[in-house]
């Protein structure tokens, strides 16, 4: 339900709900693949 072009955005801005389906579907969790945007002080929940 979500296209292309907006799922591209997450690899530009911090998009965090296009951020964890991504993770999600390839078996990692956001902080891994982003991790400056995920930092220790600032994590946010999956």
């Amino acid at each position: 339900g979500i296209g292309a072009g907006s799922l591209r955005n997450a690899f530009y801005r911090h998009v965090p709900r296009y951020e964890h389906l991504i993770a999600q579907k390839i078996g990692l969790s956001p902080d891994v693949i982003w991790p400056s945007r995920y930092s220790s002080d600032n994590r946010q929940s999956a």
